[in-house]
């Protein structure tokens, strides 16, 4: 069976909108303070400006926004699997659904730094 290639660009769009969503509901703190203090918030706020910047960037003719802010996302979501991994060496990291979290992220996001706005 040959696949549907016709509907590719609306699958891009659902993940874009996908990813747009998942981190606007994740890190809703954002909006409510402000602590530009805390590296955390920092990476957090970076993150969702990256997400918006994704989705924003499929509205433009040229790739580099989308490439620049998939990149970012992908290299801001293995940054906030790094401290998971490094404070639990068990197996059990596995069964973190913060873990699937990230991950899914980062693929899409990398998936958006390598395909652009094709």
């Amino acid at each position: 069976m040959k696949p549907i290639k016709n509907i590719e660009p609306f699958s891009l769009w659902m993940l874009r909108i996908g990813v747009l969503l998942f981190l606007i509901s994740k890190y809703t703190y954002v909006f409510k303070s402000f602590d530009y203090k805390n590296i955390n918030y920092i990476i957090d706020a970076v993150t969702i400006l990256s997400g918006i910047l994704l989705f924003f960037g499929g509205f433009s003719k040229k790739s580099t926004l989308t490439i620049i802010s998939g990149l970012c996302l992908c290299l801001l979501s293995l940054y906030q699997l790094y401290p998971l991994f490094i404070n639990d060496k068990s197996i059990t990291i596995l069964l973190n659904t913060n873990v699937y979290t990230s991950f899914t992220i980062a693929a899409t996001a990398l998936l958006f730094a390598a395909k652009g706005n094709k």
